[in-house]
């Protein structure tokens, strides 16, 4: 099984289309199992920036395919869309990758969360 990483971005966003983005696909925090592992948005001046972490491929898949569907329900065109496949290997270090807090990272690795604190 492979993990894949989804950066998205929406153009011509503001902070309304940011909340209803956000409603539609709210945040996930690091998670051990599961289809989508890990989901943020952020704003980023007049964009909004994502990423997704799966741990499904084919429930990934559904969700790129519905992602257009979403962006327009929140007022926006659909994202343009990178998707990186890391082998499951790398799961351990998914809390350095994604940028999450240290609490975040012991729910996920315990080993990973030492690692990142030295």
């Amino acid at each position: 099984m492979s993990l894949l990483v989804i950066h998205l971005c929406w153009t011509d966003a503001g902070p309304e289309e940011l909340a209803r983005l956000q409603r539609l696909l709210p945040p996930v925090r690091l998670l051990r199992e599961g289809p989508c592992l890990h989901r943020r948005t952020w704003p980023s001046g007049s964009r909004v920036l994502g990423i997704e972490v799966w741990g499904d491929d084919d429930a990934a898949r559904r969700h790129l395919d519905e992602l257009p569907l979403d962006s327009v329900a929140a007022g926006l065109e659909a994202p343009t869309v990178v998707v990186l496949v890391f082998p499951e290997a790398y799961r351990s270090v998914l809390p350095i990758v994604v940028g999450t807090t240290g609490e975040d990272r012991d729910v996920l690795s315990p080993f990973a969360a030492a690692s990142a604190r030295r």
